[in-house]
């Protein structure tokens, strides 16, 4: 989106993003045989997906090890049912998600963090928001300008500034690289 090769995450082709909403629809389709319009992330990805029932545990199955995003890590650290991170791959690293919010939380993040960077489609923050910038502890304009500047500001590593001082210790190096980044972004 911010090069303007993609309007939305949807149809940005080779993008991590693409992978996961692929699957997601795919999930979808296959639990809800009636057509769900196709209006954009706000309709199709809403906070709760994948968090209601006993059925959903097989679409989470479907969704967390599908076909195009399978080989990625998960987005939510601590998943509501450890039955769908208790199915091993070999496609992936890990198994250890890395955000403390859902597949759909993250992908309407990323759509409107689209929106703030590209002038032309800036975006009111849809109110379901607010509470995630709370609880990943960010301002909104810091986690634009962190979005706009992540490679200035984290060269060789990234994370919580504790993380960060105990992988340079392990390393054996006398200081983190990018800490006061760390700090005035992850508090």
């Amino acid at each position: 989106m911010r090069a303007n090769i993609a309007v939305s995450p949807e149809s940005s082709n080779f993008t991590s993003a693409q992978d996961r909403i692929v699957d997601l629809k795919a999930a979808e389709e296959v639990s809800t045989p009636e057509v769900a319009p196709s209006s954009g992330l706000s309709a199709t990805f809403s906070p709760d997906a994948g968090e209601k029932g006993h059925s959903e545990d097989t679409k989470d199955n479907r969704v967390e090890h599908g076909q195009r995003a399978g080989w990625l890590a998960p987005i939510p650290l601590e998943p509501k049912r450890q039955a769908v991170r208790a199915k091993t791959t070999e496609r992936r690293a890990s198994n250890k998600g890395c955000l403390s919010l859902g597949l759909g939380d993250y992908l309407q993040l990323l759509e409107w963090t689209g929106r703030q960077i590209r002038s032309d489609k800036r975006d009111a923050m849809a109110a379901n928001l607010e509470p995630l910038f709370e609880r990943l502890g960010i301002s909104t304009e810091l986690w634009v300008d962190c979005v706009l500047n992540f490679r200035k500001w984290f060269r060789s590593s990234v994370g919580r500034p504790k993380s960060m001082e105990a992988a340079a210790e392990t390393r054996g190096h006398n200081r983190a690289i990018s800490i006061n980044s760390a700090r005035r972004a992850f508090k």
